[in-house]
């Protein structure tokens, strides 16, 4: 478990693009909002990206943080195990648990905190091109970046905090 908690954190920003495919999914990070967008994990700790529970044997488990409502489960879940595969595949070490609040901790590395960062990373990633192929790679970062563009023409340079009429047409059908 901590080669996978290790390998998750490694490919964290790597895979945010799939945990965040949205130019809505960042603007959840934000200081306690138990969003996850620090690099870092601790036991039954929300301020980081990844949540260690381990009360019981039977209630063991992982919870990844970064990702968003908006996320696709299946790419969601494919990004994970991928992280997982890479740090127990290259039998990685975690950092020490991060105790109490994280968004104190200064030494955290935050996240892809824009989706065109996002984009950038996700396209030079070792990692996903490794795990998840070129070609899903080069047509996902693809895909996000004709959604950013769109995005953009749509909205412009409107007020980032709030949620436009095209977003809400596009991901919510409400308009």
């Amino acid at each position: 478990m901590k080669q996978a908690v290790a390998g998750q954190l490694a490919s964290l920003r790597d895979f945010t693009l799939m945990y965040c495919p949205t130019p809505n999914s960042f603007r959840r990070f934000v200081a306690h909002y138990s969003t996850g967008h620090l690099i870092g994990w601790g036991h039954d700790n929300k301020s980081v990206a990844l949540r260690t529970v381990v009360a019981s044997p039977a209630a063991t488990r992982i919870e990844q943080r970064t990702g968003g409502a908006d996320a696709n489960p299946y790419l969601a879940i494919a990004a994970g195990l991928a992280g997982m595969a890479y740090g127990i595949e290259n039998e990685l070490v975690p950092p020490a648990p991060i105790q109490g609040d994280g968004y104190a901790n200064t030494s955290l590395q935050s996240v892809p905190t824009t989706m065109a960062e996002a984009i950038e990373v996700f396209e030079r990633s070792e990692i996903a091109n490794q795990y998840l192929g070129e070609d899903f790679v080069r047509f996902y970062a693809h895909s996000r970046r004709m959604e950013l563009q769109q995005f953009n023409e749509a909205v412009g340079d409107s007020s980032p905090d709030q949620v436009s009429d095209w977003e809400l047409m596009r991901y919510a059908d409400t308009v």
